[in-house]
């Protein structure tokens, strides 16, 4: 049976109060992909800077670039498929879906050097801006946008907002469940792809992360859940 994908905000209180302290910001993205009948990803934004979002519907067969930087070698393609996306300081999506149930999202990640070392001067930019609209204009599954992203120079700060111009990491979903997180540390892009990786917040990297949730016990059933690591 065909699963449906739901798209959520949840509350910033929730994620906030249980999984950080209260003297810092962050966000986080959680998956829900066990359940038979349904695939349901949410995030929460608990930024320390207003991102005044906005709903923006985009139609397939747009002309789109990949980078603000008239200069840059950017990548460039015709919108595929229609999507719907939350745009924040009405200048990049942050979170969206398309009409084939893929997400996609970016959060605030500072972790190094910022802009992947690519090999090949020849390899096309796609900067922090676009990789929500880039995975949701091209893409069905996660699998395709994964080995797109492989081929593409990824730059994770542009802008002139200080809201857009934050660093970020990108995650994907869709409609089977599968999931990829997407980061750049000290210049080398990391993409971990599977259906177990179901939470992505900000800092610290994704294995430090996941090597610190194995050294805690989580409790489900009470509540409480104990600070895994530095979060803004």
């Amino acid at each position: 049976m065909k699963k449906k994908l739901i798209i959520s905000c949840l509350a910033a209180a929730l994620t906030t109060t249980a999984l950080i302290p209260t003297s810092v910001s962050a966000c986080t993205r959680m998956l829900w992909n066990t359940d038979s009948e349904f695939v349901i990803v949410g995030r929460n934004e608990d930024y320390f800077s207003a991102s005044a979002p906005t709903l923006v519907k985009t139609p397939r067969g747009i002309e789109r670039r990949g980078s603000v930087d008239d200069n840059a070698n950017a990548i460039e393609w015709r919108t595929k498929y229609g999507s719907i996306a939350a745009f924040a300081n009405n200048r990049f999506p942050m979170d969206g879906m398309n009409e084939k149930g893929l997400t996609a999202r970016t959060l605030y990640f500072d972790q190094g050097e910022i802009d992947q070392v690519s090999t090949s001067d020849d390899m096309p930019e796609l900067d922090g801006d676009h990789w929500v609209s880039y995975v949701l204009d091209n893409f069905a599954t996660v699998d395709e946008a994964v080995k797109a992203l492989e081929s593409v120079k990824l730059v994770a700060i542009k802008g002139g907002y200080s809201y857009s111009a934050s660093p970020k990491h990108l995650s994907i979903a869709d409609s089977t469940g599968d999931s990829a997180i997407v980061e750049i540390q000290d210049g080398e892009v990391k993409i971990f792809h599977g259906k177990q990786y179901q939470v992505m917040t900000n800092p610290p990297n994704m294995q430090t992360q996941i090597s610190k949730a194995k050294e805690k016990s989580i409790d489900v059933n009470d509540g409480t859940f104990k600070y895994l690591g530095r979060g803004r």
